[in-house]
């Protein structure tokens, strides 16, 4: 093994130094003791902090198993539909749109103009697509 040092700007290199094989065991095994050899020779996997961002947590041997626990959290999908309204209403209030949009707490009953125009522009596409006619 060699070792090259190399100068970012002018880009000088500089031999560091070469080992065989045989040197760089005995340095690894002198290195080995203790904490470090622990650390680099343990292959168990370890839940921690670092696991709550992890999508593999289902599957994983040292996620601890509490029965009944994962079936309280709300699976979110994958694929978010995002509609105007739901900008708007984050434009508005992020902690509301979360609650009313993520967390699917009940609103407000929606009325007005805009609520009938919109269901009987509904009814309309609905009826053209049982008589199979063209939405253009």
């Amino acid at each position: 093994m060699e070792a090259f040092e190399l100068g970012a700007t002018s880009g000088p290199i500089e031999h560091v130094g070469s080992w065989t094989r045989a040197e760089l065991d005995t340095e690894f095994a002198a290195l080995r003791t203790g904490t470090l050899r622990n650390m680099a020779m343990d292959l168990r996997v370890k839940a921690g902090s670092h696991c709550a961002d992890c999508t593999f947590v289902g599957n994983c041997p040292a996620a601890p198993r509490i029965e009944g626990l994962l079936q309280l959290v709300p699976r979110q999908p994958t694929v978010r539909k995002i509609t105007a309204t739901d900008l708007r209403t984050h434009a508005d209030c992020a902690r509301r749109y979360q609650l009313l949009s993520l967390q699917r707490l009940p609103g407000e009953a929606l009325t007005g103009e805009a609520l009938l125009r919109g269901q009987s522009l509904d009814t309309w596409l609905q009826g053209n697509h049982i008589r199979g006619a063209a939405c253009t």
